[in-house]
């Protein structure tokens, strides 16, 4: 589900590129922390997670391109600010950011 959880812009505090602080919409993927631990805790559960992030970003690529929005998956971000902007707790850890936008 998408929820707001601010009313401020924080593109710029979740990711160092400059296009995606430009950017109207920008997706964060990040891993449950309780889940990773659930199913071990270990690098083959943490693994899963990148993974999963994989699978959901290629459908917002199908999607994205679909309806002739602008995307593109990218790893570099501030791991504070986005723990910050979207209150993950201490076990959960950002994977990626998607900036979306008009072609």
């Amino acid at each position: 589900a998408l929820v707001e959880l601010a009313k401020d812009d924080a593109r710029n505090q979740v990711s160092p590129d400059g296009f995606a602080a430009a950017a109207p919409y920008l997706l964060l993927f990040a891993a449950d922390g309780e889940a990773i631990k659930d199913m071990g805790g270990n690098e083959q559960a943490r693994s899963l997670a990148y993974i999963a992030a994989g699978a959901m970003s290629q459908n917002i690529y199908l999607a994205a391109g679909d309806l002739g929005i602008a995307t593109r998956y990218t790893m570099p971000l501030n791991r504070d600010g986005a723990e910050k902007t979207v209150r993950l707790t201490a076990d959960d850890f950002p994977i990626c950011v998607m900036p979306l936008g008009k072609k």
